[in-house]
């Protein structure tokens, strides 16, 4: 009998660490699995996203498992599901309180996460420009999944789940070549300066006879080269310890991305555009009510008087960086008496009291360090 590599797909989502960082790891399991076993070693017991979880280098990552019904009595389309999770994504807060956000994706959970981003790029939803950093496709069936594969499997399970219609190969599945042309225009188009980084890595191994996701089924518009794991369809997710190949191979991809997400200027504020050099026309830009829809995730707080101080203060310049607090800490380098202190996830900046100012003969207010 073929084993079924999931538990109870209805189990709630696995927040493994949620200790307030900025940036956040979610894994995405497949079919028949879940949150849980998918992502766990029959051997040693290690659970891949509790390894992230205690790894010193991932330490200003929170990690998330979701959990969606992919099991064998699902009646749910990949379509489905993908609703389900962009819907989990905002329940848990994942856009409102990260800055950067990672997906480690197994088999169907690739295309949950595919359907979601690509949801978020044709509604032109900031989050997807500003906050998904990275992307990691582990054996994901992008062109499908062998037929005659996955025949023989239905033919070994007592029933069939739903979403195995939308794993057929990409020759007879319009579903897949609709989202396979969806992704590449994003792909091509969509990113900025190659972020969100995309990565694939594929099995070599046989699962029961056939290798169910080859390289060949699995390439999809990506950065680098498609990365070969030696091991079958279900292992390939179950690292042993920290010093597993496919392990090391993830972490290094997510530090990678994050690197090029630091430096992306996602968030920008000229001087001169803004319709005058005044900070105040900066702050008063969090309080309006876009500025949640317009991606403006960060709360401004402190003593009332001193920021509307600190909002008089003329600041001069195109400023650029890739999250807001590290936009107000570039101002803050060139405006010496800007006193505030930033939250770990960065996205709470609370003005303290500043340095005496100086009045300009045009009336500016600068830092008494700074020239008129």
């Amino acid at each position: 009998m073929f084993p079924i590599p999931g538990a109870d797909a209805q189990q709630p989502d696995i927040f493994v660490k949620r200790k307030g960082a900025d940036k956040v790891v979610v894994f995405a399991h497949g079919i028949l699995g879940d949150g849980r076993g998918t992502f766990t070693n029959e051997t040693t017991r290690a659970y891949w996203p509790q390894l992230l979880a205690d790894d010193p280098e991932m330490d200003k990552f929170d990690v998330l498992a979701i959990n969606y019904d992919a099991g064998i009595t699902s009646g749910m389309s990949i379509e489905q599901i993908a609703t389900v999770v962009r819907t989990t994504l905002a329940d848990q807060k994942i856009f409102d309180d990260y800055n950067e956000i990672y997906f480690v994706c197994h088999s169907m959970g690739g295309l949950v996460v595919k359907r979601v981003l690509v949801d978020l790029f044709q509604a032109r939803n900031p989050a997807l420009e500003q906050q998904v950093s990275g992307v990691i496709f582990i054996s994901t069936p992008a062109k499908g999944a062998n037929a005659a594969n996955y025949l023989e499997i239905l033919a070994r399970l007592a029933g069939a789940a739903r979403p195995l219609v939308d794993l057929r190969t990409y020759d007879v599945n319009t579903y897949l070549q609709i989202l396979e042309n969806q992704w590449k225009d994003y792909f091509d188009r969509g990113r900025r300066e190659r972020v969100p980084r995309v990565f694939v890595a594929y099995e070599t191994q046989a699962t029961y006879g056939y290798v169910v996701v080859p390289q060949l089924y699995g390439e999809t518009p990506q950065d680098d080269r498609a990365y070969p794991v030696s091991a079958d369809h279900f292992s390939i997710v179950k690292p042993p310890d920290r010093r597993s190949r496919i392990y090391d191979w993830v972490k290094h991809r997510i530090l990678e991305a994050s690197e090029a997400h630091k430096n992306v200027a996602f968030k920008e504020w000229d001087t001169e555009q803004a319709g005058g050099s005044k900070l105040d026309s900066l702050l008063r830009q969090f309080s309006l009510p876009t500025a949640k829809r317009d991606g403006f995730n960060l709360k401004i707080s402190g003593d009332a008087s001193t920021v509307a101080d600190v909002g008089q203060l003329s600041v001069r310049g195109d400023y650029k960086a890739a999250t807001w607090a590290d936009l107000f800490e570039r101002i803050a380098v060139s405006n010496p008496c800007i006193h505030f202190i930033v939250t770990p996830s960065r996205r709470e900046l609370t003005f303290t009291s500043r340095d005496a100012v100086k009045q300009c003969r045009a009336g500016r207010a600068v830092c008494a360090a700074n020239s008129c």
